[in-house]
């Protein structure tokens, strides 16, 4: 069976559509998970309230999709205009700038980076991501990160 799924983000909102068209569904309609179906989505970190001195902390969460099945992370990617980093697991976000992933425009993790800040290659979602930025100007109000990911059953 094949599922076609398509992903629009909606940035203005925060929200995400998920679209699915099924070719060669049973008969019930019904169809069982799509293994190995990628996908990808948009998540804005808003802000986190000041806990005082440190860097200015964004935070959200990704990966509650309308589905039975299983969605593991892949990868993610910067899609903000500047860089930003990501906390790794286990560290307080109060260090994000000395434990943390750095990404610039565009640029994607690498498997390190997941260990790095999941754990796990392929971390099961919904995850929440921190993150922060280096310096500078007038800071944003939200973080724009890419996530691509892989259903199994």
């Amino acid at each position: 069976m094949l599922i076609h799924r398509v992903i629009l983000p909606v940035l203005l909102t925060g929200l995400m559509l998920v679209v699915s068209s099924c070719k060669s569904c049973s008969s019930t309609g019904s169809s069982p998970c799509p293994t190995g179906q990628k996908g990808a989505g948009l998540i804005l970190l808003n802000k986190v309230p000041s806990q005082g001195e440190g860097p200015l902390l964004y935070s959200g969460d990704f990966g509650t999709l309308p589905s039975s099945c299983t969605n593991r992370l892949d990868s993610f990617s910067n899609q903000s205009t500047f860089p930003i980093r990501i906390v790794e697991k286990g560290s307080s976000p109060s260090n994000c700038l000395s434990s943390s992933v750095r990404l610039n425009l565009n640029q994607f993790s690498t498997q390190a980076d997941m260990m790095k800040v999941f754990g796990d290659l392929h971390p099961k979602l919904p995850v929440t991501v921190v993150a922060c930025v280096e310096a500078g100007g007038n800071p944003p109000d939200t973080l724009s990160v890419g996530l691509q990911y892989t259903t199994t059953p």
